[in-house]
């Protein structure tokens, strides 16, 4: 075919500098990606099929107090909150299902130290090379304060509808309270008469 020794050996070392050139090109797009995601505020996670963490970028420990490298491996459950955890499974079954493309829902974590923080979760699929389903991508953001705000909403309505429509001060007080416990999601323990006078003795004062 007119080819010579000198004509393959240009083309191999031609072929071989372009896949150099290629891996560059692709080693410092990694490194881009890795820089943005080191830095956002944004938890980015992967998991695989079975739930675990595959992957968490350093606001995961920001967020939990949980590092990535002991994160790594264990169920996303693990983290969830007890009483939420089964809803977060059904909010995650349609996306494994294949039945939508992505999931948005809010749910509470508990960090290294006990305490709860609000989590939104943004999700969608990662799928292999035989179109399978091989786990989860998506973004976590700490929602606490918002959660917050619209919970002291929520009382403040509860507690001017109550006091409204309360016929005398006693039943406006109880009221009040009962409004105020049940906006905080507090049981009816936590309302009973030891906090009652305790209000009443701030009212007075």
């Amino acid at each position: 075919m007119g080819w010579t020794v000198q004509t393959l050996t240009g083309r191999v070392r031609r072929q071989a500098h372009e896949m150099r050139r290629g891996a560059l090109e692709l080693r410092e797009s990694e490194l881009r990606y890795r820089g943005v995601v080191d830095h956002v505020h944004e938890v980015v996670f992967q998991t695989d099929a079975a739930g675990r963490w595959t992957f968490l970028n350093p606001a995961w420990s920001e967020l939990t107090g949980f590092s990535a490298a002991e994160s790594i491996g264990e169920p996303f459950s693990a983290f969830v909150h007890p009483d939420d955890r089964h809803s977060n499974l059904e909010r995650f079954a349609p996306l494994m299902r294949r039945e939508v493309e992505s999931c948005e829902h809010e749910h509470r974590y508990v960090t290294r130290d006990g305490a709860v923080r609000w989590v939104q979760v943004r999700a969608r699929l990662i799928l292999d090379e035989e179109d399978q389903v091989a786990g989860v991508t998506g973004l976590l953001s700490d929602v606490t304060e918002r959660k917050r705000s619209e919970r002291d909403a929520l009382a403040e309505q509860r507690v001017t509808r109550a006091l409204a429509e309360s016929s005398s001060e006693e039943e406006a007080l109880r009221a009040g309270v009962q409004a105020i416990g049940e906006a905080l999601g507090c049981s009816a323990a936590c309302c009973g008469p030891a906090r009652r006078a305790a209000s009443r003795r701030a009212c007075a004062a």
